[in-house]
């Protein structure tokens, strides 16, 4: 391993001027991943950015209009948030089936975005609540749809200069019903095989607005809207599945076939409809 120059800003502004003076950089928020990466040799550190001691981008703020977490909150944090608990059911869910205890204190929920994995846990959840990220680029701010962030396995939509201040989440209707399934060998601490979540609103068995969070079955995460589904019926349970299983693109890996995945797909969208809370 060879040596790498740190930079450790404290404000947003000093992180702005750091990257936009850099190309070659890489940032550090948890570093759960980053860091198992370097040490196995898998990438080169130049220039690593802590955003550590950014105070600012460590807050969970609820009000009338939603939820926006910063990019330095932990899973953990988000785990014992009252409002996450209250409101966000399958948010909640999907945190406490990543990783483990240990490494949910220094993993971040941002991290876990920006890393891009097709398999995350949190992205799912975050994605049927129509999340969107407060991205800072140079001088300005802007909102992206975390569905239009993803680029393929690993990449985004970020650019040189760029990093995430926070995800935010609308306010949650009432009627509006969640859940958040996984497939995974050893559940919390294994990449998941297939997740799944899904949000709908119920109102007295009338279902509307149905969308369908899936991870591990395609190049990026994948968020299907089916408006059509208007009611829990073992028919339109099985046109779903018909739908999903034409929609994906799975592959064979260490962790499972591409027909597995298909196949445990369609279970876990049934479940976590008829579970959702």
């Amino acid at each position: 391993m060879k040596n790498f120059k740190l930079y450790q800003p404290e404000t947003i502004e000093e992180a702005v001027d750091v990257l936009n003076e850099r190309k070659d950089y890489h940032l550090l928020a948890g570093g759960t991943d980053l860091m198992l990466r370097w040490k196995h040799g898998q990438i080169d550190l130049e220039n690593l950015v802590n955003l550590k001691r950014i105070e600012e981008l460590n807050f969970i703020n609820f009000d009338e209009e939603g939820l926006e977490i910063g990019a330095l909150v932990s899973v953990n944090q988000l785990i014992e948030n009252q409002a996450v608990q209250e409101h966000y059911p399958a948010l909640l869910e999907s945190a406490l089936e990543h990783s483990s205890p240990l490494t949910r204190n220094l993993a971040t929920v941002v991290g876990n975005i920006c890393n891009a994995s097709p398999a995350a846990d949190l992205i799912p959840a975050l994605l049927v609540y129509d999340a969107k990220l407060r991205v800072r680029k140079k001088e300005q701010e802007i909102l992206l749809r975390l569905k239009d962030f993803f680029v393929g396995p690993g990449q985004t939509k970020l650019e040189d200069g760029d990093f995430v201040l926070s995800v935010i989440l609308p306010a949650p209707v009432q009627e509006l019903k969640s859940s958040f399934l996984k497939e995974g060998k050893r559940k919390a601490h294994e990449i998941a095989i297939v997740n799944s979540a899904v949000s709908y609103i119920d109102k007295g068995g009338n279902i509307s607005g149905l969308k369908v969070a899936l991870g591990g079955v395609a190049p990026t995460p994948l968020l299907l809207d089916l408006d059509w589904f208007d009611e829990i019926s073992e028919n339109n349970l099985n046109k779903l599945v018909k739908v999903i299983t034409d929609s994906i693109t799975p592959i064979t890996d260490q962790r499972s076939t591409d027909w597995y995945r298909k196949e445990v797909t369609g279970v876990l969208v049934k479940r976590a409809i008829k579970s959702a809370d």
